[in-house]
């Protein structure tokens, strides 16, 4: 592959011989064009392209909040497919066939870590529970935040962003969040998450 930059040239698109131009992240591209292609189809190809195509679907129930997701913008690709690339981070393909893990990964960036633990097995039923420590916060306005979380259900493969019930503030340190409709109590992980902390900081976002 071939990054074209000569301005004679300019941005070209389609194919000629055997070699293709494209754009990739803003940049002219030009790839040599395969003689031929045979696809396996095999179990283990279709198992993965239907799991890539459920984490795409999940990356883009939540395309418009993406960008907030990041306390610094990627800078080698889109939000979105930054976010893409995270949650197939939660796939583990050690086995017969794939499934989607999420637990331990990061979603968007952030350099305030609260220590945030899944407490939900303590919480009523349809909700649930994180909690956290504030001494990590930079200052104490950071405390009046409200809290917001990630909710993953790696069953159903949806995703959500959803504020603590009665708009807790990170300064409480503990928060239940109402499960979404279409998403099981028993399959979902969690990730803290909130508006941007003073200075520009944000809370790194690690699933729970």
């Amino acid at each position: 592959m071939s990054l074209v930059q000569n301005p004679i040239i300019g941005r070209a698109k389609g194919q000629a011989g055997g070699m293709v131009f494209t754009t990739l992240n803003g940049q002219n591209v030009m790839k040599a064009k395969p003689n031929s292609y045979r696809d396996a189809n095999t179990q283990v190809q279709k198992d993965n392209r239907s799991l890539h195509t459920d984490i795409v679907r999940m990356a883009a129930s939540i395309k418009t909040q993406a960008r907030s997701l990041f306390e610094k913008q990627p800078s080698d690709m889109p939000a979105f497919s930054k976010l893409v690339q995270q949650l197939s981070a939660g796939v583990n393909r050690s086995g017969a066939a794939p499934v989607f893990t999420p637990a331990g990964i990061t979603i968007g960036s952030g350099s305030i870590d609260l220590n945030v633990v899944n407490d939900s097995a303590a919480a009523a039923a349809g909700k649930l529970k994180l909690t956290w420590d504030v001494t990590p916060l930079p200052l104490n306005e950071d405390q009046e935040l409200i809290a917001n979380a990630i909710i993953i259900d790696t069953v159903s493969k949806k995703i959500a962003i959803v504020q603590a019930d009665t708009a807790t503030t990170l300064g409480v340190n503990e928060a239940t969040f109402s499960i979404p409709e279409g998403f099981t109590k028993a399959n979902c992980k969690l990730a803290l998450c909130s508006a941007k902390l003073s200075g520009g900081a944000d809370l790194v976002k690690v699933v729970k």
